[in-house]
């Protein structure tokens, strides 16, 4: 089955990357510049134009979320409905994230516990929130590690951002393989 839907995937991608307007104004997003972002390759877009282009063109989120499920080692879904307030465990298919800032100081720890062996190659936490914003983060993991640590600096509009929507009950996203 889980081949059917790979195969389904890789047919409605490219039919996607395949079928996008030849003519597109410069900086214009596409399904070729997800894919690039998705994939950490050269010239690729940033999360704030990823974000913009989601929020003005409705017509890509198909394409990102057909893209991430392509990538995907594990599903970040929203969390329950009852949910109120930023959340500091986040359990999901596969793992889960923790939260930790360290008092009086800027650092903020997520801790991330993979229940298996994360596949060969580089990892991210991808994250879209309840407005439509992308985030992503690279994780430095090591070959057969479980378990990783990730400091933020709260001061850091980058981290921040990050942080508001990894610690969102209403944020959802994947963890990717990277350069795929």
């Amino acid at each position: 089955m889980t081949s059917n839907l790979d195969r389904a995937a890789e047919i409605w991608l490219g039919r996607a990357v395949l079928t996008q307007p030849q003519q597109k104004r410069p900086g214009a997003i596409g399904p070729a510049e997800l894919w690039r972002y998705l994939t950490g390759a050269d010239s690729a877009p940033t999360s704030a134009q990823v974000s913009r282009a989601l929020l003005a063109d409705p017509a890509l989120r198909p394409s990102l979320r057909a893209m991430q499920a392509r990538l995907a080692v594990a599903e970040l879904p929203r969390l329950a409905a009852a949910s109120t307030g930023a959340v500091t465990e986040r359990s999901f298919p596969g793992g889960r994230f923790l939260i930790a800032a360290t008092p009086g100081e800027a650092d903020v720890y997520v801790v991330l516990n993979l229940d298996a062996p994360p596949p060969a190659g580089d990892l991210v936490i991808l994250l879209v929130t309840r407005t439509g914003e992308v985030q992503m983060r690279q994780v430095p993991i090591l070959a057969q590690d479980r378990e990783v640590m990730i400091v933020l600096d709260a001061r850091s509009d980058e981290d921040a951002a990050f942080l508001a929507a990894l610690s969102d009950p209403e944020s959802n996203g994947s963890i990717l393989v990277h350069g795929g």
